[in-house]
């Protein structure tokens, strides 16, 4: 609670003085005024929230009160420094309130300030219809991480490039994050996404051109903080006037639209004044993109840059958040390109700037060869990773999160005359396939000594992948000819999701010597294997030894008939398979884990291997705390799932379910996948 102000019992003793015919004014003669100022605080909300005002004054006898005022209408004073006055944004207000502080001293000056707040309310934006009808079709790929979940019931507004007065469109985002502009007329537009609940995205420069469906991949996120202002960053795009020899940049020129570059492209992105207040961001994305004659989307991304949220003052140089010099390589690209450069803040307010740039190859073009040995793996994680703004994973797709496709082949050591690689894909093998990828020498590996060829590798990230679906890949060579590789197959997983079913979690009086048992959920969605490690750890200890710590393959097999069977294989000891079940065999071979097919559960014994070798089974301790987990597991699929896996019906599908070790196991990269799932149990007394 403040204290009475002594300037206000001196206010009232000099008007009692006077009152009594006392000589002792405070008043006379003070005609200087006080000074002011006010801040708001948030200065972005929605209706509804609370604003707390602050007043800074002085005076050169001393303040009397401040006054705050919404318009004309008073909301408090206060005569105890700091002057503070609490009030609630009205329901129905929108755009911004501005508020005033008015400062007066016992003489009866006064003086003023005021302050804004914006009014976050999401209203939408008047469409006017003044765009008219056109040849073209313009669409969007809304997802919530870059590749993977599409964002649904966004709303999407049209404006024609650089002019924000009025929305000359409007669409909203389907169950897949779709939504598009029909019969528009060709040329550039903005597009600004708005969600209740999720920070700001915007889209500028998008290209409708021809009578083609020009189909955008643009990410929106969930907002840090849905009171935070959902306004998106703006950026600043430069290039180099020139380099010097050893690389250093001799001077910064605007980036603008129809640049030509020679082989690499150099520019640099840092952040300019919103407002009021300078926006503090994460990280800026560089990336080089394709649209190609039927409308769709590829691109590489250049090593995300992540900034130091320490640097908030917007501009360039070292004390500002700048990208400074990014070079990203243009190999296997030649002509008319775009440059995509993106800006995240610390609310995941999203900007994207799209502009069109033309790239010249200096190196000699000749003749090249069709790719060899192409082959397409998808891989599917349950928990879905943001490359964008989770863990940094640098071998790890750079824009992939629950899906993608690496496609592999076999290039010449020298690559002379060859301008690069376009990865094609279609949804069956007799096409139409669609450009979705391309690559150059930056995506090829050094050659082994004395080879003929080298490995290249490029992931496909594009938004319209699709699990449970074939898909087939070709792999062109482009020079002076283009010339395509043989079909590659695969077959994209769905989530794999294993449920644990006893011990049961939480369960108490448990067996010292249970049985675990799981429902895989793998075979019903696709898969032809399963490989898992259990684990069963003493939570008093953390020792897994002696307990189950065992690595079982489930795989779906064939017997000589070619009657499809499961059959269960465990290493026990490093990397000898022995054989534990299969399903309609033999009554006298080992059945001690088994996997019933119509019920889908597979049943672990405890120490199974135990009995398997003939030795004695070690049981849990009584009335002691367990954990028991799958600690990695992943569901894969074979080529042609009607045949047994073989040297020539590899794996081309893999669906990874938890993988917390960083070797590099199944994913590229070795993904460092938590999510698991944990069942804790108590052992009888």
């Amino acid at each position: 609670m403040k204290r009475s102000s002594p300037l206000a019992f001196l206010a009232l003793t000099g008007f009692l003085l006077t009152a009594c015919g006392g000589s002792e004014t405070p008043q006379t003669g003070d005609t200087t005024k006080p000074t002011v100022s006010l801040t708001a605080s948030p200065s972005s909300v929605q209706p509804g929230d609370t604003v707390t005002l602050t007043a800074s004054a002085s005076d050169n006898v001393g303040v009397f009160k401040v006054s705050f005022y919404q318009g004309t209408t008073l909301i408090n004073e206060d005569s105890i420094a700091p002057y503070t006055a609490t009030t609630t944004v009205d329901s129905a207000a929108s755009g911004t309130v501005t508020y005033r502080a008015v400062a007066s001293d016992a003489a009866g000056n006064t003086a003023e300030a005021t302050a804004t707040v914006s009014v976050n309310v999401n209203t939408a934006p008047t469409v006017v219809s003044v765009i008219g009808t056109g040849p073209s079709t313009l669409s969007v790929d809304l997802v919530r991480s870059d590749r993977g979940v599409g964002v649904t019931d966004s709303t999407a507004y049209l404006y024609k490039s650089g002019d924000r007065s009025v929305a000359v469109g409007k669409a909203t985002t389907n169950t897949q994050g779709y939504a598009e502009f029909a019969g528009i007329p060709e040329g550039r537009y903005d597009l600004v996404f708005i969600k209740t609940g999720w920070a700001g995205s915007a889209f500028n420069g998008a290209v409708a051109q021809g009578t083609v469906n020009n189909r955008l991949k643009v990410a929106q996120y969930e907002s840090a903080d849905p009171k935070a202002t959902p306004d998106v960053p703006q950026l600043k795009l430069e290039t180099p006037t020139g380099l010097t020899a050893s690389g250093e940049v001799q001077g910064w020129k605007d980036l603008t639209a129809g640049m030509a570059f020679n082989n690499v492209v150099n520019v640099r992105a840092y952040t300019v004044k919103n407002s009021e207040t300078p926006r503090v961001m994460r990280s800026f994305q560089f990336s080089l993109v394709t649209i190609d004659e039927n409308g769709n989307w590829a691109d590489v991304q250049a090593p995300r840059v992540n900034l130091d949220p320490g640097y908030v003052k917007p501009g360039e140089g070292e004390d500002a958040q700048d990208s400074k010099l990014v070079t990203l390589n243009a190999t296997g690209l030649k002509g008319d390109v775009y440059l995509q450069v993106s800006g995240l803040d610390f609310n995941y307010n999203r900007v994207a700037y799209l502009v069109p740039i033309t790239i010249n190859q200096t190196a000699a073009v000749g003749a090249v060869t069709a790719p060899g040995k192409v082959s397409a793996v998808s891989y599917t994680l349950s928990e879905r990773i943001n490359f964008r703004y989770g863990a940094a994973q640098p071998d790890a797709p750079t824009s992939g999160t629950n899906l993608w496709v690496t496609t592999s082949w076999d290039a010449p050591v020298d690559l002379g005359g060859y301008t690069g690689f376009r990865i094609l894909r279609a949804d069956s093998e007799a096409g139409p396939y669609k450009q979705v990828a391309f690559a150059g020498s930056a995506q090829c590996a050094a050659p082994a000594k004395g080879a003929t060829t080298r490995r290249c590798q490029i992931n496909d990230t594009t938004a319209t992948l699709q699990t449970d679906k074939d898909y087939f890949y070709k792999v062109g060579a482009v020079g002076s000819n283009d010339v395509s590789s043989a079909v590659a197959r695969t077959y994209t997983l769905s989530e794999f999701r294993p449920k644990l079913l006893t011990p049961v979690k939480d369960g108490s009086e448990v067996s010292l010597t249970p049985d675990y048992t799981i429902k895989l959920n793998a075979f019903q969605m696709g898969a032809t294997g399963v490989r898992m490690d259990l684990q069963v750890t003493d939570l008093i200890t953390g020792s897994s030894y002696g307990y189950l710590a065992k690595r079982l393959i489930i795989r779906k097999d064939f017997d000589t008939a070619k009657k499809a069977e499961y059959q269960v294989l465990s290493n026990l000891i490093e990397n000898n398979f022995y054989f534990v079940y299969r399903e309609n065999g033999p009554a006298d071979e080992n059945d001690t884990v088994t996997y019933n097919a119509a019920s889908d559960i597979l049943s672990v014994p405890h120490q199974f291997e135990a009995t398997l070798l003939g030795s004695a089974i070690k049981p849990l301790q009584a009335n002691r705390r367990y954990s028991w987990l799958i600690n990695k597991a992943n569901a894969y699929r074979v080529a042609d799932p009607s045949q047994p896996a073989s040297a020539t019906n590899p794996i081309v599908a893999y669906s990874v379910y938890s993988d917390p070790d960083s070797a590099r196991l199944i994913t590229p990269g070795g993904i460092r996948q938590q999510y698991t799932e944990v069942n804790d149990f108590t052992t009888r007394k």
